[in-house]
Formats: structure tokens, sequence, C-alpha cells
């Protein structure tokens, strides 16, 4: 554990309490040492207060991820942690081209180059679990679009268990709460061309855990939620909701049909006309089932059935369950 991941841990535990510069660096470090990294949580974002002459407090509490806590709270899992990065999910997939095995995880605080699905980018500020996983699973090309579908009803179960909100899915990879869209998920794979099996699958979570201080950019406003409010940080939140995660993902991945009923509970879009969007070409749509591959099923405006394997759904602010 470096010095900087080390006083933060330290001042989060004793929230409100001043910590001198030995304390918080263990004697290991000089006092401008412990400050130059203090500066530096500082512009993180963190609420750190310097005391005259007493040392550094944290002014309120913090939540973020660590990996000695995650690891504390699952098993088999290889958690790596960072401040920063650009994305998890790159950084992960250069890991699983050099060889890194089955249940590798990357966290990050904060991402400068978040992705979602169809090339958009994903805001991850301050407050988020930004988590990828590494699988190298044992099945065929056709079938990876129940991944992402598994992935999604796992966050959905480990927020309705660790915070006990209510949860939804609308197809096929945003879980909502409180009629507000609070994580996305994004899976990528690499595929073995001559077996047309997988050689590995990253899963990419992106999890609004805190609103923002100063509220989601504009083109966000009216989408995009968090879990709990900026100001009400409870400290292990992440940790216990990334090994939640982590668990039921497992668990789910070798349970399809568990999976897939979890699914269809949670999904909203089942049973509503909406429109159908898959690059230029929008169309009306009448959803009415996700089938074994996570696919909508349903009918269009001219009677004919139809299954939606790729692109999006647009549906009415006034359909999102509250």
């Amino acid at each position: 554990m470096g010095l900087k991941e080390e006083i933060l841990i330290k001042l989060s535990d004793k929230t409100g309490e001043t910590l001198s510069a030995k304390e918080l660096s263990g004697g290991a470090f000089s006092r401008n040492a412990v400050w130059k990294v203090v500066r530096t949580l500082k512009k993180e974002g963190h609420p750190i207060e310097a005391i005259g002459g007493k040392g550094y407090r944290l002014a309120m509490a913090e939540d973020f991820p660590t990996a000695d806590g995650i690891r504390s709270l699952c098993g088999g899992f290889d958690v790596e942690v960072y401040g920063e990065l650009d994305s998890t999910n790159t950084l992960l997939r250069t890991r699983a081209e050099a060889g890194a095995p089955h249940g590798t995880v990357i966290i990050a605080r904060r991402q400068r180059g978040g992705r979602g699905r169809m090339g958009r980018s994903f805001y991850s500020g301050g407050g988020g679990l930004y988590m990828s996983l590494l699988i190298r699973p044992e099945l065929s090309a056709d079938k990876g679009g129940s991944i992402t579908g598994v992935a999604a009803v796992a966050v959905a179960e480990a927020i309705e268990t660790v915070c006990g909100k209510d949860c939804y899915i609308k197809w096929v990879n945003d879980i909502f709460c409180g009629g507000r869209k609070v994580c996305g998920v994004l899976t990528e794979a690499a595929i073995d061309l001559e077996s047309r099996s997988f050689r590995y699958a990253v899963i990419g979570i992106g999890l609004n855990v805190y609103a923002p201080e100063s509220g989601f950019p504009p083109e966000l406003e009216g989408i995009a939620g968090a879990l709990y409010a900026y100001d009400k940080k409870k400290s292990g939140i992440m940790n216990r909701l990334a090994a939640e995660i982590l668990q039921r993902l497992d668990r789910l991945l070798s349970d399809p049909k568990g999976a897939l009923d979890g699914y269809r509970r949670r999904c909203f879009v089942i049973g509503q006309a909406l429109t159908a969007c898959r690059g230029d070409t929008e169309e009306p749509f009448l959803a009415e089932d996700i089938d074994e591959d996570y696919c909508l099923v349903g009918t269009r405006a001219n009677g004919e059935r139809a299954v939606l394997s790729s692109g999006e759904v647009r549906i009415r602010p006034e359909e999102v369950p509250i």
C-alpha cells in the first residue's frame, strides 16, 4: 500500500479527528512528503482540512473502494484499486492479452475516458464505483449476449441487498433506481475465430454510488441518478457493493436460469410500446419478452414478430418505474 492510500484510509477510519503527519505516515515519511500527498488528495476532491500545527482531518465521511477491504469480503478475486485511470476496461483488456487469469478485477475511483455502449463516453467523476472483471468463460460466441444481462442482474441484486433499494433494468444494460439510471454495463470480448468461443470477456460496470457535489453534467440532468446524495456517504458501502457484485456475478454466470428469471422480473420495458433504435433506424416496437440469449422479443408496427439482439430502446419517461 502506498502512502497516498495509507493516508486516505487512516483519515477515513477516523473521520473528524485530527491526525498528525507522523500518525498518517507511521513515522516513515517527512511532514513535507505527507503535505504533498494531502495536497494531491484535496485536488482530487477529498474534503481534507489542515489544522494548524496539529495535522489533518476529514471534514465529512468518505467512502471509496479499497483492495484490502474488498478482498476481506470475498475471496477468489485478484483485486487492484487505482485512484484514477483512463478506463478500467482498457487496462484490463491489456492485462487479459498478457495472460491475466480469470477473476482479475480492476477498480478506479475516477476515469478520464470511461466508455459506454455505442462508443459513447461514460461520466466517471468521483463518487462512483468503476469496476472491470476479467472472465474466461467456456461459452460459444453466439451466447455472449447473456454476459451483459447476467451482470445487470448481479448489480441489481447487490444494490437491493446492500442498500435496500429496488432496482429495475432497461434492456439491455442499464440499471435504474428511483426513476434514474444509476449504472451501465459494458462487456468487451476477444473471440477465437476458429473455435468461435471466447478467449476472454471483460465486464465493465459503472455505478453511481454518490451524486457529484455540483450535480451531474447538463447533458445527464434528468437521466442520471445515484444511490445516495453527495453528503450521505457511509464508510464501507463501496467495498460491500463491489464484493457483493463480484460474488453474485460468479454465482449467476453458472446459473443461467436463475439469472434470466431475475432479469425478466426487473426488466421494465416488457409489455411497453417503445422505440427500437439501431444505427440511424428507429421504429415502433411492442416489447413482449426476453429470450434465453437476452434478446428482446416483440412485434413491429406492421404486426411482424421480431427479435432484437443489438441496438437500444427508447421509452417515455413516465414509463420508468420510480
